[in-house]
């Protein structure tokens, strides 16, 4: 399984994809259920749990659930709006590998730059010569999960909770340049912490923004989603002099 995503990491950003590298031991046969008239497998189809009409694949109205049969509805682009500046992967500190404490039975993913590889080369080159791990939110599909990046080989690896196997991707060889370098290790150390408590050091923020979304509704406030501004492109070392001061 691949996944586009991004690294973001203050001002900086990497496209990445995020490549399974899950060890499934499930069986590869799959049991489905057949009707008794043809003896095929039954279609499915989305209908309405009141009067049974069928409904369309995608809707673009989604639900959380307050109570028994009742819910707040949250239109598609009202989720996007909290998820458009916190979807990816946020760094939030670095921390000495030995403050963290995880077992081999993780789910990991390498993470393939497909842009900006030179921040990309920058972030792993600096938790190598550091020997530490940057600590992250993951925001994907609607989901906020704990998540390390740490160097492996010649890339970068996403670690969540579950079991892994290896697997081998091509990196791009970039140089970096000597500035970029420095200034990289800097923002580093920066954002270090000598004590990191991977239980209380981290507050889930876009599901409290989900949660504070489904209590304006429930009041009926009106919300109103803000409109994209056009970014004026940086170079790296541009961001990184802005993200040290």
């Amino acid at each position: 399984m691949k996944i586009g995503t991004t690294i973001k990491f203050g001002l900086l950003q990497v496209g990445v994809n995020q490549h399974s590298i899950r060890n499934k031991t499930e069986s590869e046969l799959k049991l489905a259920n057949l009707c008794d008239c043809h003896h095929q497998p039954y279609k499915q189809k989305k209908v309405c749990s009141i009067d049974g009409k069928e409904q369309p694949y995608k809707s673009d109205i989604k639900g959380y659930k307050t109570g028994k049969n009742s819910f707040v509805e949250l239109q598609a682009k009202e989720i996007e709006a909290l998820q458009e500046a916190d979807k990816g992967i946020n760094i939030i500190c670095f921390t000495p590998k030995e403050n963290v404490s995880y077992s081999d039975f993780v789910e990991t993913f390498t993470l393939e730059a497909i842009n900006n590889h030179e921040a990309y080369m920058l972030l792993r080159n600096s938790l190598i010569e550091q020997n530490k791990i940057a600590i992250c939110r993951s925001i994907s599909r609607g989901k906020e999960r704990l998540a390390l990046i740490t160097p492996y080989r010649n890339y970068l690896q996403l670690v969540y909770l579950e079991r892994h196997n290896d697997i081998e991707i091509g990196v791009k060889d970039v140089k970096t340049s000597k500035e970029n370098s420095t200034l990289f290790s800097k923002l580093v150390e920066k954002y270090s912490r000598t004590a990191f408590n991977i239980n209380n050091d981290i507050q889930y923020d876009y599901m409290a923004k989900v949660q504070e979304l489904i209590e304006k509704k429930m009041s009926g406030e009106i919300i109103l989603t803000p409109t994209k501004e056009e970014k004026q492109e940086q170079t790296n070392t541009d961001l990184l002099k802005e993200m040290v001061m």
